[in-house]
């Protein structure tokens, strides 16, 4: 059996009924869902000594973005979500080593969305050389005399100084490694020391590598006369 609501009753129970409605559409809007962002992002290539490199390939979450111009930039717009997380993944160019892992770019979350302003992004990614030319100066002499000797560079014959004891060559060399550097003294066994080494550590600011050597002649041993043999004294008798 049904009961008519009349009076004060009725409006108690209408009044409390918008309340639970109301709440309820307050809770449901109140979570609002991320707001989409129109981004411009700056992408960089570059060397360890911030030289451009072009034909870099960028990619976020996957999608390529593009390839750097001669200038090494790329700039391209995005969309996006507040508060995702953009994997950045690097593709150098042959002849260069890129970033072993992706580099992240956050997409800020703001309180309200009047206060969203436009977000521009920039990254830089480093591409490596895997060779880079170094010059290797080499100077010989015994003394002030300069000295004629074979330059051997990890056990291989490249080179000789000059007249003057003197040579210049333009190695490729692999960063982050060591070059090995001898002359070799085989034909001037006076020469002290011998077959001389230098190791050089390849830095990334390292550029000129110098082996400065200063012989001297192996120093005379005298010449000893062997000691005669004494002798044996044999007495003589007098008549």
């Amino acid at each position: 059996m049904r009961r008519k609501l009349t009076g004060t009753s009725g409006i108690r129970v209408i009044r409390l009924c918008a309340r639970v409605v109301l709440w309820t559409c307050v809770s449901a809007c109140g979570d609002e869902p991320a707001a989409v962002q129109h981004l411009s992002i700056t992408l960089h290539a570059a060397t360890p000594k911030a030289a451009p490199v072009a034909g870099t390939r960028f990619f976020a979450n996957g999608t390529q973005l593009g390839i750097t111009d001669e200038s090494g930039l790329l700039t391209r717009g995005l969309v996006a979500r507040e508060g995702d997380v953009i994997a950045i993944t690097t593709n150098c160019p042959a002849g260069y080593r890129g970033p072993a892992t992706p580099r992240s770019l956050h997409v800020h979350r703001y309180a309200s969305r009047s206060a969203q302003p436009s977000q521009v992004l920039g990254l830089t990614a480093v591409c490596e050389p895997e060779e880079r030319n170094a010059a290797l100066v080499v100077r010989a002499r015994r003394g002030a005399a300069p000295l004629s000797l074979a330059i051997r560079v990890d056990d291989e014959l490249l080179g000789q100084t000059d007249s003057d004891g003197l040579s210049h060559m333009l190695l490729a060399v692999r960063p982050h490694r060591s070059v090995r550097v001898a002359l070799d003294t085989s034909q001037a066994p006076q020469l002290r020391p011998r077959d001389p080494v230098r190791t050089f550590q390849i830095d990334d600011d390292q550029d000129v590598l110098v082996f400065d050597q200063v012989f001297s002649d192996a120093p005379r041993t005298r010449r000893t006369e062997p000691k005669r043999a004494a002798r044996p004294h044999t007495p003589y008798r007098i008549r």
